[in-house]
């Protein structure tokens, strides 16, 4: 109910732990307190999501359900968020437009980074086994075997993570190519090609509104 420039929180993950809504309001996953907490454009943070427990209760209020360790989030075309837990916590939750959670999946595996495609595919950058996943029409399918720490996806079904601070894309016919980076943790390479730039500690990747990448190094 105060300023956000006052407020403390536990753990932000550096991945994906904020995201933003059409609304221009800031989501905050607070890991450790077992919250989300919303920043409204007026500066005002408020607990949005999880009552500081463990339990998902579907179904319910978002603030009135318990949260584990919230992660990396993402909206979809609908306002609807999704939420991944921190490591090793294997479920996937997705809060309505409307404030009312329920778990999207139970999966045998950490969940890891997510990222959503306009069509509403979900893909997970899974860094305990290796995987990098799609869940479509609620069907799990492994798409390559790679160590990703973050992921985005774009409207043509092009997929981007960062493997060992490189940059690569997965197309949609399953090819893997190095758009930026050499693993070697430098900086250099602003004004030239991205293929040719080394990247110190590239963190998460995502697209902006007209397909370019972006990259928090």
């Amino acid at each position: 109910g105060g300023p956000a420039t006052s407020a403390k929180f536990s753990l932000v993950a550096p991945q994906g732990g904020v995201a933003v809504d059409s609304n221009d309001n800031v989501y905050i996953a607070d890991t450790f307190n077992e919250r989300i907490r919303r920043v409204t454009t007026d500066g005002i943070i408020n607990t949005w999501a999880g009552n500081g427990t463990y339990t998902v209760q579907s179904g319910v209020p978002a603030s009135q359900s318990g949260l584990p360790d919230p992660w990396i989030m993402t909206f979809d075309s609908q306002g609807n968020l999704y939420v991944s837990q921190y490591y090793p916590g294997n479920q996937i939750c997705v809060i309505s437009s409307g404030g009312i959670i329920f778990v999207y999946a139970t999966l045998q595996i950490y969940a890891g980074a997510i990222a959503l495609d306009p069509s509403g595919n979900l893909f997970l950058a899974n860094t305990s086994d290796y995987r990098l996943r799609e869940i479509s029409n609620g069907v799990i399918t492994t798409l390559t075997t790679v160590y990703a720490t973050s992921v985005a996806s774009d409207a043509s079904g092009n997929v981007y993570v960062i493997v060992n601070g490189v940059i690569k894309k997965r197309d949609s016919a399953g090819n893997l190519t190095v758009l930026g980076g050499t693993g070697s943790p430098t900086l250099s390479g602003d004004g030239g090609p991205a293929v040719n730039a080394l990247l110190a500690s590239p963190q998460a990747v995502t697209l902006d509104a007209s397909g370019n990448l972006l990259i928090a190094d």
